[in-house]
């Protein structure tokens, strides 16, 4: 067995002997030459470099001055020749009722145009009274006719006393208590209403203050107004006058010789023959006014202006044709004329007519 080993020994030697041999040679042959040089090649670039010889000293070029640019001017422009101005035209028109706002269209024509005469209207007290009844005359009494259905409105009371002006039924004083009925008679608490006017006819003392006021007795009030029965007639027979009077024992002799009781029977029947005066009147739901005037006239106007003489003229002829009254304008002077008259290039024409 040793021999066998040393035998073994001895061939594995130059084996490794060839193999380290191989080895050297090839890592020998792997080295690249190339690589070597760019080594070289790198270490000579670093090197400092030979200095550059200067260059020659040489003179700066020549300046040339270049001349401005001058633009030649702008062309003028073409005159301008404005257009022919256009001519203008413009109308008004219209229906006024009285004089005041056509004299304010009309600048220089005064137009004489006819007023009507006012209508009296109805006093305050004729309006207090026609307003208590209208508001009475629904509360139902027992001595109503059998046929009062239908209260009659307002208008219809209103109607009977259309002559009752400030002149006529003119407004009177009143006391303290006297107002205080009057106001709960318009008021819209019915109390008092129905206190006058649904139950017994004499209500002191308020029935008083009632027939004191307006010349009438409730009940006269309730068949002249709500029945639309005919006017009055005779004195007012006050509740003083029918105490003191008619049921006295002396036959009047205290009552006819008392003569603050004597100052107010006149005054009431003062009171009574103003409201008979205008009462008694023909009555209709429009009576004809007291002092009859002339129907009111419509009038109305048209003005034209502009500078479109041609067609200013064309509406002047029609108007007169029409019977207006005309005028022509310009900014300087104002004509009442029957002849159009062109007075420069822009004028006016108004007229006005009444019928």
């Amino acid at each position: 067995m040793k021999h066998e080993s040393k035998k073994l020994t001895l061939r594995v030697g130059p084996v490794l002997e060839f193999l380290f041999l191989f080895v050297s040679l090839f890592i020998w042959t792997a080295c690249n030459p190339v690589k070597f040089n760019t080594i070289q090649k790198s270490e000579q670039s670093l090197s400092p470099a030979s200095p550059t010889p200067p260059a020659p000293n040489t003179p700066p070029p020549a300046v040339v001055e270049v001349p401005p640019v001058i633009s030649p001017p702008p062309p003028e422009p073409p005159p301008v020749i404005p257009p022919p101005p256009q001519k203008t035209y413009s109308e008004f028109q219209g229906i006024c009722k009285d004089g005041d706002s056509i004299s304010s269209c009309l600048k220089c024509i005064n137009p004489h145009i006819p007023k009507p005469k006012p209508v009296p209207k109805l006093s305050s007290k004729a309006q207090k009274l026609a307003q208590i009844m209208a508001l009475s005359c629904p509360i139902r009494n027992k001595s109503d006719p059998a046929n009062y259905q239908v209260p009659p409105p307002y208008e219809i009371i209103k109607a009977r006393l259309l002559a009752c002006h400030e002149k006529v039924y003119p407004d009177s004083k009143v006391s303290g208590d006297q107002q205080q009925t009057l106001d709960r008679l318009l008021g819209p608490d019915p109390g008092m209403r129905q206190k006058i006017f649904s139950g017994l006819w004499y209500q002191p003392p308020h029935t008083d203050h009632f027939e004191l006021y307006f010349g009438l007795e409730s009940k006269e009030a309730r068949r002249i107004f709500c029945y639309q029965d005919a006017g009055l007639s005779g004195d007012l027979m006050t509740s003083e006058y029918a105490i003191e009077c008619l049921n006295s024992r002396d036959n009047c002799w205290a009552w006819q010789h008392n003569p603050a009781a004597q100052n107010r029977w006149r005054e009431a029947q003062i009171l009574r023959t103003q409201l008979k005066s205008c009462l008694d009147q023909p009555w209709e739901l429009n009576p004809p006014p007291l002092s009859p005037s002339p129907p009111e006239k419509k009038c109305e106007f048209k003005i034209f202006e502009g500078t479109d003489l041609f067609r200013i003229a064309g509406q002047f002829e029609i108007l007169k044709k029409a019977g207006f009254s005309l005028s022509i304008e310009d900014k300087k002077q104002c004509l009442q004329v029957t002849e159009f008259t062109d007075l420069s290039t822009e004028v006016r024409v108004s007229g006005y007519r009444c019928q």
